[in-house]
């Protein structure tokens, strides 16, 4: 009991950890994906890798980057918007730019992936904020 007559018993029941918002979501991901493109560019600006070999791993970085940024912006355009079907709808998207893209050289490549992969993850981690 403690000092006021309080007992344990008429302690509220703790509730369990809330769930992160869509919007939440998307900020991680943007979180990571800059993080991402800073170490792939060693911090310097992307206009001068060069298209040298090792170009792959900053645009792949660039993409997920991009394809969150995108995310963002529908989803901060359009009111009412549910967050996992514009992340499907722009997977999607991105999916068909991706394989249009097959023959336009290793750093469009690259670029793309980036962006499909992220926004798989994207996907599956929305997915299962909707289902909570």
């Amino acid at each position: 009991m403690g000092c006021c007559g309080w007992k344990a018993s008429d302690r509220e029941t703790p509730a369990d950890a809330a769930l992160p918002l869509p919007i939440e979501v998307l900020e991680h991901h943007r979180a990571v994906a800059e993080s991402a493109l800073n170490a792939a560019t060693c911090g310097r600006p992307l206009c001068r890798i060069g298209d040298g070999p090792d170009v792959s791993r900053p645009k792949y970085a660039e993409g997920g980057l991009a394809a969150v940024s995108e995310l963002q912006r529908k989803l901060r355009d359009a009111t009412g918007l549910d967050a996992l079907s514009a992340a499907e709808d722009l997977l999607a998207t991105w999916e068909a730019e991706r394989r249009a893209s097959e023959d336009r050289g290793a750093a469009w490549v690259a670029y793309r992936n980036g962006g499909v992969a992220q926004l798989r993850i994207v996907v599956a981690d929305l997915a299962e904020v909707a289902s909570s």
